[in-house]
């Protein structure tokens, strides 16, 4: 069955997507010296790598183009002269060994159809009888075996199978859920073995949910590759690191594509949502959106992407109310990159968003307006409803829930804008309704950014005292790039990382590494 999955997922597989798992078909073949080298100046190499021969034991440098569907012959002729660069330019990176013999490799996740498959293989007997580079061809066929039975991958293993298998009919039936992800992602965690399988998974299952039209929750489990790889190794893996990266903003650019037309016009955007749930679906979406686009704005930092993404956060958050009103604490860490990428522009702009998402957060407990708190990270999506409607619903039996992520952001995100007055106006409002900001707490070498788990504890009631005596958390030093404990943070959930946050805001997100 895993076999059939794999085959459909390289008929419509994109380039982007196929990064990560072409790295990881790499180092489960034996290959070493793996890099990932896509961008402006690649010079027809896409990833990088070392191998041994198996007949003649002769260590080969190879330079890999990979390439998403079927070649025909008008595709062929464009992907010719990439890998005759492959052969002669040795600009690509400093592990580039020009000393060693060269094989350009055209990697295609379909085949080479008509005539291409033709010029190709003439192509292939010239470069042989000249001694030119030497050329190889891997097609959907070559990679579905590999995929399928390598070991290193450890697809084929039963309990593996059937894991996949049973997320994959969720996302196919719509019933998924971001919790469901990340349960289900902290497999991936743990070691470097873990991590080409990571990578092949990854891909399936945001390919999958591409295909159902959950670009947001596609975006965020390319997240879940990269706290992966980040764990992995904490000075290595940054290739794969860097693929992730890289999926991520593919899906946050298409997911951009798609709402821009609507940005101006609040009805469309919330139309596909306004359901008998709306109270939780529309705050949910607008949320996740802007969160979802200013990540992109701050990872994709510098580029024409960035600045639309940008550009898209700040009407989210000037036109559509739902982006200020996170319906649980789930949404609680969705206000960072918000907070970051308006914060870059200007902290006023940034204090101001920070100062409705409060009011929103204090107003969901005032007895007045039957609050009944916000839900929490564990809580079902009928309870957010209940608690959102609170008092308005005669027949709940829900106590008013007193702990609050979402506080303990609001508190850190002020201080980390410098905006005294209005941290201790919320601090002393929040005291006044008797709501105790709260979070999780852990050393990220022992917990790798899970959501919980024995090496995750709660920090029940942290005490936010007077401007400059900081809580005990604003002392974590951050381990790696700023920008990576950022992005950690909307995978993790439950925590955040104030030192991390204070680099990306200042545009330092190298910081920290």
């Amino acid at each position: 069955m895993i076999r059939v999955v794999v085959a459909k997922y390289l008929e419509t597989v994109t380039e982007r997507e196929f990064d990560a798992p072409l790295l990881a078909v790499l180092a489960s073949r034996g290959c070493t010296d793996i890099h990932f080298i896509h961008g402006s100046y690649e010079f027809g190499k896409d990833v990088i790598a070392k191998r041994v021969d198996p007949v003649t034991g002769v260590l080969h440098q190879l330079a890999i183009q990979s390439k998403a569907g079927d070649i025909n012959q008008a595709a062929w002729r464009d992907v010719r002269p990439q890998l005759e660069e492959c052969g002669y330019n040795t600009r690509a990176h400093p592990a580039f060994d020009v000393t060693l013999p060269r094989t350009a490799v055209l990697v295609t996740t379909g085949r080479l159809v008509g005539g291409a498959a033709v010029d190709a293989q003439e192509y292939k007997a010239v470069c042989t009888t000249r001694g030119l580079t030497n050329v190889e061809f891997w097609d959907d066929q070559t990679l579905l075996d590999w995929i399928c039975v390598e070991p290193g991958l450890a697809l084929a293993g039963t309990e593996v199978s059937n894991a996949l298998m049973s997320l994959l009919s969720q996302i196919d039936d719509h019933a998924i859920g971001e919790p469901m992800v990340e349960r289900y992602t902290r497999g991936w965690v743990g070691s470097k073995s873990k991590l080409s399988r990571a990578a092949v998974e990854a891909s399936i299952v945001c390919n999958a949910l591409r295909r159902t039209r959950r670009l947001d929750l596609a975006a965020l489990t390319s997240l879940h590759l990269l706290r992966a790889a980040v764990a992995a190794d904490r000075l290595g893996s940054r290739d794969m690191a860097e693929a992730a990266k890289s999926l991520f903003c593919g899906y946050g650019q298409e997911l951009l594509n798609e709402i821009e037309p609507l940005l101006e016009d609040a009805h469309r955007l919330a139309e596909p949502v306004m359901t008998l749930g709306a109270a939780a679906t529309y705050p949910a979406m607008c949320c996740r959106l802007t969160e979802i686009v200013a990540l992109l704005a701050l990872t994709a930092d510098g580029s024409e992407l960035a600045e639309r993404a940008f550009r898209a956060t700040q009407v989210l958050v000037d036109s559509h109310p739902g982006s200020t009103r996170p319906p649980s604490d789930a949404f609680a860490v969705s206000i960072v990159p918000v907070v970051c990428a308006l914060g870059r522009r200007g902290r006023d702009s940034a204090s101001d968003y920070l100062r409705l998402v409060a009011r929103w957060l204090l107003d969901r407990h005032d007895d007045e307006l039957g609050g009944l708190g916000l839900a929490s990270l564990d809580e079902s999506e009928e309870v957010t409803v209940e608690r959102l409607l609170g008092g308005k619903l005669s027949g709940t039996t829900l106590e008013r829930r007193r702990p609050s992520y979402l506080l303990a952001v609001v508190l850190d995100l002020f201080i980390v804008l410098g905006d005294q007055a209005r941290y201790e106006a919320v601090r002393d409002q929040a005291r006044a309704l008797r709501i105790v900001p709260t979070m999780t707490y852990a050393h990220e070498s022992e917990s790798w950014w899970l959501r919980g788990g024995p090496a995750v504890w709660p920090q029940p009631n942290i005490p936010y005292g007077d401007w400059g005596a900081m809580p005990v958390h604003h002392a974590v030093s951050i381990e790696v790039a700023a920008i990576d404990a950022v992005l950690m943070a909307a995978v993790c959930r439950s925590r955040h990382n104030v030192n991390a946050i204070a680099e990306v805001l200042s545009n330092n997100p190298e910081a920290g590494r």
